[in-house]
């Protein structure tokens, strides 16, 4: 099957994805679209930051409850995980305070807060929708896409046609993951009295064992960390930081679309494959994950260079920024969502230390680089680097599902 047949045949699945995805992007264009790429760059950095916290936030749930065969092991992780969110957002928003004030960042607190909001709404995101894939169902996570599509177009169009400030993005994106979280834990049959029972019952010896999964969280944090580091660093990008807020923008939505919308349904037959130890299933979901993404990429890609040429920025760029921003966006901006919708795949199927050693080999190399190149000329290696990444990744995926097919089983 073709990639173009496979992503219509995903999305056919239910139809409130498209809905849902073309509100979502429309999100991330209006400002661009009323020239408000400018406030871009410190909301594509605070994002970043708030968005790299969140595996660690949720304890990697997103990852180990989709697989989960009992119903209270599963609820167990989701209560966690939403104890954990909210203890760590309080921890960040000391540390983002802290930082943002001696970067001389302007009203620091307030980014600060705004910033711990969103990764907070993100967790809680992030936890309903795993409630909602542990029950194989893969409309519902469609439709809590939507009910976020329409939230985030509501909220942005104002702030972008009346020239909000740059922060009352980020609260927008808070507001709406909150309400799609809701209308996801509600539908996930996490209800407001479940969760506090189990929160009350939750004890020392669960929370323990919840937590060894530490571990996990953890090495999947510096990987988010390290996948962020380019929209972090987006503030010390010189004269391409506008151009590449924009590119980060743009490349939210798309991530959107492969990561949660895509990806959403790629996970649901991850974790059936997995529960039934059907290893060519497994395959076949990763491979047609692969050739989506491929096609997303090439999308991405287009829209991202149609973006930055029909802004004012263009104009204030120099060929040696052309020349970079394409290595970037190449290299660094394609493969990202390219990879977005088998994103989870190395954890769904229980590649642990694959994964580990896949982000941890990725978070040093980008800090490594970060260091090492200042200004525009950062995003040539990044790009460099995230394409061997991308091909390392996938290289490692298949020889774990072709060992699985060896054994006979899957883990």
């Amino acid at each position: 099957m073709s990639p173009g047949a496979t992503i219509v045949a995903l999305l056919r699945e239910g139809t409130w994805g498209i809905a849902a995805q073309v509100l979502t992007l429309s999100a991330s264009l209006l400002p661009i679209v009323f020239g408000r790429s400018d406030q871009l760059v410190i909301v594509v950095s605070s994002s970043a930051i708030a968005t790299s916290c969140v595996p660690l936030f949720t304890l990697a749930s997103q990852f180990r409850v989709p697989s989960m065969t009992s119903v209270d092991e599963a609820f167990r992780a989701t209560a966690a995980g939403i104890l954990t969110a909210v203890i760590g957002s309080l921890v960040l928003l000391a540390l983002v305070a802290y930082s943002y004030s001696l970067g001389g960042i302007a009203s620091p607190w307030d980014l600060a807060v705004a910033t711990a909001l969103l990764a907070l709404s993100q967790s809680v995101f992030m936890l309903a929708l795993s409630a909602l894939t542990w029950r194989l169902a893969a409309r519902p996570v469609l439709i809590v896409r939507l009910a976020y599509g329409i939230s985030l177009f509501a909220g942005t169009l104002p702030a972008a046609a009346l020239d909000w400030p740059a922060i009352t993005y980020l609260h927008i994106t808070t507001v709406a993951m909150a309400l799609a979280s809701t209308l996801a834990l509600v539908a996930g049959r996490v209800t407001r009295s479940r969760l506090r029972t189990l929160l009350a019952t939750l004890s020392g010896r669960d929370l323990i064992r919840e937590y060894r999964a530490l571990p996990q969280a953890l090495t999947t944090f510096v990987g988010s960390l390290g996948a962020q580091i380019a929209s972090i660093a987006t503030p010390s990008l010189g004269g391409l930081a506008g151009a590449w807020a924009i590119a980060m923008r743009l490349q939210g939505g798309f991530l959107t679309l492969g990561s949660q919308t895509i990806g959403s349904m790629v996970d649901v037959r991850i974790a059936r494959a997995v529960r039934r130890a059907d290893s060519a299933a497994a395959a076949a979901a990763v491979r047609r994950a692969r050739d989506v993404g491929t096609l997303l990429g090439f999308v991405y890609l287009a829209a991202a260079f149609v973006a930055v040429a029909f802004t004012s920025i263009n104009g204030r760029l120099t060929v040696g920024n052309w020349i970079s921003l394409t290595i970037g966006l190449i290299g660094y901006g394609a493969t990202m969502v390219a990879q977005a919708p088998a994103g989870r795949a190395l954890g769904l199927i229980g590649a642990n230390t694959h994964r580990a050693i896949w982000d941890f080999s990725r978070f040093v190399i980008y800090v490594s680089l970060w260091i090492g190149f200042a200004g525009p000329a950062l995003l040539a290696p990044f790009g460099c680097m995230s394409a061997v990444f991308y091909m390392a990744y996938f290289a490692l995926v298949r020889r774990r599902v072709m060992s699985f097919s060896q054994e006979g089983a899957l883990p």
